[in-house]
């Protein structure tokens, strides 16, 4: 597996899986923040943020499945890693069912808990 860039560096199969990585991490925060802020409905805050969160939950677990555990398998194999395919099988899949709930939720606290203080500090100047 190997991706052509406009430039005459190509990518290997370990550093598309470091960049797959990275966004495995980065695109739930991003989902998450996006429907927490981004929606109109619901209009409750608490419904949204349930919404966000499960909705960058399901992500998570379609991108292990569609492109992680692929990736990971191409660049275990470019490494000459043995059984390649044992580190990503149904395994990566299990702990993000079981986990991939995490990264959304804190995402979704940290905001909420940004917003009140925002919006408690912006208040508190206001009647000064």
């Amino acid at each position: 597996l190997c991706v052509k860039n406009t430039g005459a560096h190509e990518m290997t199969a370990t550093q598309i899986f470091q960049l797959v990585s990275t966004v495995s991490l980065v695109a739930p925060i991003v989902i998450a923040v996006a429907i927490l802020f981004g929606l109109r409905r619901p209009r409750h805050v608490a419904a949204r943020a349930i919404v966000a969160i499960f909705v960058a939950w399901i992500a998570s677990i379609i991108y292990t499945a569609l492109i992680y555990n692929p990736a990971g398998i191409a660049s275990a194999i470019e490494q000459g890693i043995d059984s390649p395919v044992m580190k990503f099988d149904n395994n990566a899949i299990a702990s993000t069912l079981l986990g991939g709930w995490i990264i959304p939720l804190a995402t979704v606290c940290v905001f909420l808990v940004g917003r009140g203080i925002w919006q408690w500090h912006r208040n508190r100047v206001a009647e000064t």
